[in-house]
């Protein structure tokens, strides 16, 4: 690994000799429109695509910054995980260019490609390049990662290979493939899951990967172990980019490797109902995106294959998990309470390490990413009709996930310890624009009530005082994954199952909560509607009107069918707003809600630093109007 390095110079990559490809435009209609100013989606993802492509290195290749500080003065800085975390933000920033039609910094997806398609070895497998990459092992121990490279003739010590990251990559490829429509990319995703089926160690019903997440060796010992490890489950990004990838190309082996890793995962990470386990003796907590991530999997494969019992097991965990979040709001701690471990279904050995959050009680703020997963988990069994978990995704969509979005950065430089200072920087880092490169970034560690938790320089501070970029990836996706079923049709049938600003090509949304109660709906092709109220509506308070002519309609459920509509009609659903007080405990702290609909307008203690829940416009009932650029999409990609 090279200790000297200057901008722009070479990174080790396994392939330097990579093919043509094409980067396809993102084709379809634009139009500027008059929308009430409430939560629209598409505009929150063309503010996530300037952060995800701008925290990033023009000197490397466009390596991402893994890690951002604040004080005292801002700063960014790379590691080894920056290619894994540059596939993450590779899907979300194509989904939300999808969503909002953005090319802003376009040049950065062609060089992720690029970079993707030079980590590319023979084996079918991507590579982690170290040389060249002097940050990282700058807060990775080199003797751990490298170390297991040592002695094993079929790799180089210059490169890892990372299940993880092969596993996310999947899900990459897959969304690339989709949207090519080659052969290109379908060939190197059957070549990645060929190589991941070959790394993986094979026991019974069980598979798993030795001898960690992040670097993983072929041709092992003959009598190798598991070696269970607290973050042994970061592997679960395997399972979830083989049912991915299954569902683009419909490749048998990748249902098979993620039926063996499903197994070893239930059997290893979780309780009979559903509930967490972390290995690692002592542990009391569990950490919440992992295992969310991992039941996504598991659901995703349930649905694949017909697995009822998978199926209902992965509902008994979102249930186990949903009672340890604030149900109101969508806070969920980064870590929660949990069984404590025994042993794994296959004799093996402990690591040695171990992470002082899972056995103490400081406090630990909300990651999205464990809340982005956990909404994809209740999108994918409402929309699969299985349960109905819709009003979760509105109130979590509503509130938390919303406001940890950083839309303003002046606050960045009046935090406590702000200030001016020389910093030394090392390979890697920069103090370049931060704070406004990170508009429309999402926290990692968020209060209740405030992005910043405030604690740097005392015993409970444990991440510094910023964020890591796969939040914001995390968030990013999730943002497609609610946007893209806020409508669905089937069979000429349009449905809106939730109550969101949202342009389409079947009908245009605005709506108007929580102002007032009332949406309306543009119709663009004919055909039946069926719109799904709110929680707090009951079906006898909703009046309904077709081009201002009251509509008689039925009820399945919560949904109004309305019935036949017409392209060109204006459908407007109107019923009352409620408003609630509520007190919640939080990290053993007390908050005040005041409610508009399912959105959280007021909360106290009001927040000190980039204070969540400041919505008190919208309790005076008249909207607020906003012009904005509206993108239909060309492009449908089931995701």
């Amino acid at each position: 690994m090279t200790t000297e390095w200057e901008p722009g110079a070479p990174i080790g990559y396994i392939n330097l000799e990579i093919p043509e490809f094409d980067n396809p435009p993102y084709k379809g209609e634009s139009y500027g429109a008059m929308v009430p100013d409430t939560l629209d989606l598409a505009e929150r993802a063309r503010s996530a695509i300037h952060a995800m492509t701008e925290l990033t290195n023009p000197d490397a290749d466009c390596e991402p910054y893994v890690y951002v500080n604040w004080t005292p003065t801002p700063v960014m800085d790379m590691d080894l995980t920056g290619h894994d975390q540059m596939s993450k933000l590779q899907e979300a920033v194509v989904l939300n260019r999808i969503m909002s039609g953005s090319v802003e910094n376009i040049h950065v997806d062609v060089t992720w490609m690029e970079v993707t398609l030079k980590n590319l070895g023979t084996d079918g497998l991507i590579h982690t390049p170290t040389w060249g990459r002097p940050w990282a092992f700058k807060l990775w121990d080199s003797s751990e990662v490298a170390g297991n490279l040592s002695g094993n003739p079929d790799h180089r010590s210059d490169q890892l290979i990372s299940p993880s990251a092969n596993g996310q990559f999947l899900r990459t490829l897959s969304l690339y493939a989709a949207r090519d429509g080659t052969e290109f990319w379908q060939g190197i995703i059957r070549g990645v899951i060929n190589g991941l089926s070959e790394l993986a160690i094979y026991s019974g019903d069980y598979a798993y990967y030795w001898p960690s997440h992040q670097s993983a060796v072929k041709h092992p010992p003959s009598d190798v172990k598991p070696l269970y490890h607290y973050h042994m489950i970061e592997t679960s990004r395997v399972l979830w980019g083989l049912t991915c990838a299954y569902k683009a190309i419909g490749y048998e082996p990748a249902l098979s490797l993620a039926g063996h890793l499903s197994a070893f995962y239930r059997d290893t990470f979780f309780t009979r109902d559903g509930g967490y386990i972390t290995a690692q003796i002592g542990a009391g907590k569990a950490h919440v995106h992992g295992h969310a991530r991992t039941i996504l999997g598991m659901t995703e494969y349930a649905l694949l294959t017909g697995d009822q019992e998978l199926l209902e097991f992965a509902i008994n965990s979102y249930e186990w998990v949903r009672s340890k979040l604030d149900v109101m709001t969508g806070y969920v701690p980064n870590l929660v309470p949990c069984s404590s471990w025994e042993r794994g279904p296959i004799d093996g050995e402990m690591d040695t390490s171990s992470h002082d959050s899972f056995v103490n009680d400081s406090y630990n703020g909300c990651e999205i990413m464990g809340l982005a997963d956990i909404i994809g988990i209740a999108l994918v069994l409402s929309d699969a009709g299985i349960s109905d978990y819709w009003d979760d995704v509105d109130r979590w969509t509503r509130n938390m996930l919303a406001d940890s979005q950083i839309l303003e950065s002046d606050w960045v430089y009046h935090l406590p310890g702000s200030r001016r200072v020389s910093l030394k920087l090392s390979p890697g880092q920069s103090i370049d624009r931060v704070a406004e490169r990170c508009l429309g970034s999402w926290s990692s560690n968020a209060t209740p009530n405030d992005w910043y938790e405030g604690l740097l320089g005392t015993d409970e501070c444990k991440h510094g005082d910023g964020f890591i970029i796969t939040d914001t990836a995390g968030a990013g996706r999730c943002l497609y994954w609610i946007w893209d079923r806020i409508v669905n049709v089937q069979d000429g049938k349009l449905r809106v199952n939730l109550l969101l600003n949202r342009a389409s090509r079947w009908a245009d949304i605005d709506s108007y909560i929580p102002y007032e109660g009332r949406v309306e709906i543009r119709v663009k092709r004919s055909g039946g509607l069926a719109v799904r109220i709110p929680e707090w509506v009951q079906p006898a308070e909703v009046m309904v009107e077709v081009d201002n002519a009251t509509r008689n309609v039925g009820w399945s459920g919560r949904y109004a069918e309305i019935g036949d509509v017409q392209s060109g009609q204006m459908v407007r659903l109107c019923f009352p707003m409620v408003d609630r007080r509520d007190g919640i405990f939080i990290q053993k702290k007390k908050y005040n809600l005041v409610r508009r609909g399912n959105e959280v307008v007021k909360i106290y203690p009001r927040g000190k630093y980039y204070p969540f829940y400041q919505r008190q416009a919208y309790m005076s009932g008249e909207p607020r109007w906003r012009k904005v650029r509206r993108f239909v999409s060309g492009e449908e990609i089931d995701w």
